[in-house]
């Protein structure tokens, strides 16, 4: 049982500590031991020779007799991990409806912060389906008319990407489906964002070695006509795709179906906000180009490999894949840093987004540079994994692969660029670094080096437009880290005053 103090005035006399001290020995002597007598002050001179004089110890000393927090019958809130997705947060919150924040801690039990009310409102689950709501529709609506214009007019549109018309015919069929795989890859990649951001931002990343793995062997058994099926050429290619795709985006819609997910999509939770199109339009910017771009410089790139037989669009092909799926160890490295330097940004720590910057960097450099050093040594057994009995398709992939292995650790420093500018607001600069890669050089590279080095030229035109891209955003880079510290230095500027 905790002690009961009994004391009188502050800076007390004679009276005020001996009345204190009777009133303790009294209760005491009753049988109740808890009452200690005291003094809120040092007794004076007086007092201190009586109790000298009869033999008495004084008091104990009182220096704050206030109210504390720990003195406070308080209620215990349920406590959350720094780690914890904000749909379970989202749940706690909503299973008591007097609980207006919650307490974050760290590992070692330590407070983290506060996640209020407010906090949570701003990333609220019918704000996130609300969103997606309206990415879904846009981008559902805009990639059924590119995939009806694809299919219903394949030949004039590679007439506008190329000069020779024999090339725009033999890559009509490849054109006619690999639009309808843009829809699911849409929607899918909708999806993959919301629940990365919301709840499970391992689940994209799954989902999508699940798709490099099928459509590469997909593309392996649908050009050649293995186990039974027909051989397609450069068609089966697209097939490929396009079941890939399918196949990710009926395993979310599992997911949503089964209520795996928090996020949900409703027809009545589209937001009917022109601001919210508006800026979901100029974020998502920089990735359209991208992902449109990456379509465009894939066509290409089958076509002119088709004027050297399937053994040059096989091998093309799965050296595509392959290098996907070794980049998307950056790109999920990447999609980690996008959130710490976003919400630093905006939270006008400058510090923070540039030590995010340089580490994420050297990370990632250091990682693609070992991927590409294995992928360098072993191009040639990597290959065989898809077509150990055609050494043609091993030969010209093992080339384009080791090409690509070269400017591979350049992707440490392009990748992370344009993803900083994206996430903080440049999104000007960071479409313009989206288009470099696969289009403003690629396209070039693609169909110039063919007619001027052959086979060869269809090989290195991705890699040199690697090159080129990475030669672009050092400017940019140094522009935005440069702004960055003078954001900083004008915060510390008015901390100090």
């Amino acid at each position: 049982m905790d002690p009961i103090y009994v004391c009188g005035h502050r800076n007390p006399d004679t009276d005020s500590v001996v009345s204190a001290m009777a009133f303790a020995a009294l209760h005491n002597a009753l049988g109740d031991n808890a009452y200690v007598a005291a003094m809120q002050g040092a007794p004076n001179d007086e007092t201190q020779f009586l109790l000298d004089r009869f033999g008495f110890q004084a008091p104990t000393l009182l220096t704050n007799v206030r109210t504390q927090v720990r003195d406070i019958d308080y209620d215990r809130p349920p406590t959350l991990g720094t780690s914890v997705p904000i749909s379970h947060a989202w749940a706690v919150l909503r299973e008591d409806e007097n609980l207006s924040a919650v307490p974050v801690t760290n590992e070692d039990g330590t407070l983290y912060g506060m996640l209020t009310a407010g906090g949570i409102a701003e990333k609220d689950m019918e704000s996130i389906s609300r969103a997606i709501g309206v990415a879904a529709m846009l981008g559902t609506g805009i990639t059924l008319v590119l995939a009806l214009v694809l299919f219903l007019w394949p030949v004039q549109i590679m007439d506008l990407l190329s000069n020779k018309h024999e090339l725009s015919v033999l890559g009509a069929p490849y054109l006619k489906l690999i639009g309808f795989s843009y829809v699911f890859n849409m929607l899918s990649s909708i999806y993959v964002s919301a629940m990365r951001s919301a709840e499970n931002p391992g689940f994209g990343m799954k989902l999508f070695g699940v798709s490099t793995l099928l459509n590469t062997g997909m593309n392996y058994l649908l050009i050649f006509g293995k186990c039974g099926l027909p051989a397609l050429g450069i068609q089966g290619a697209a097939i490929a795709t396009l079941l890939s795709q399918c196949v990710s985006f009926a395993i979310l819609l599992a997911c949503f179906l089964r209520r795996k997910s928090a996020v949900r999509l409703h027809i009545g939770q589209v937001s009917r906000k022109a601001e919210v199109y508006a800026r979901i339009i100029k974020t998502g910017m920089p990735s359209f180009c991208r992902q449109s771009l990456a379509s465009v410089a894939t066509v290409l790139l089958n076509v002119n490999a088709a004027v050297y037989g399937d053994a040059a669009v096989a091998a093309m092909s799965v050296v595509g894949r392959i290098f996907m799926f070794v980049f998307s160890f950056m790109l999920g490295f990447g999609q980690g840093f996008q959130p710490v330097a976003g919400y630093n940004f905006g939270a006008k720590r400058y510090d923070r987004v540039r030590g995010a910057t340089y580490f994420t960097m050297l990370v990632g450099t250091v990682l693609m540079s070992v991927l590409a050093a294995a992928g360098f040594l072993a191009a040639p057994g990597a290959l065989a994994l898809f077509r150990r009995d055609d050494a043609e398709v091993i030969a010209i992939g093992a080339l384009a692969l080791r090409a690509q292995c070269v400017v591979l650790p350049l992707f440490g420093v392009s990748t992370v660029t344009n993803m900083l500018l994206e996430v903080t607001g440049q999104s000007g600069q960071a479409t313009f670094l989206s288009l470099c890669r696969q289009g403003i050089f690629f396209v070039p590279f693609i169909l110039l080096l063919p007619q001027l080095i052959g086979l060869l030229g269809v090989q290195l035109a991705q890699p040199a437009a690697d090159l080129c891209t990475f030669a672009v955003t050092l400017p940019f880079l140094l522009s935005f880290l440069r702004r960055l510290k003078l954001w900083e230095q004008a915060e510390r500027a008015v901390a100090e005053k």
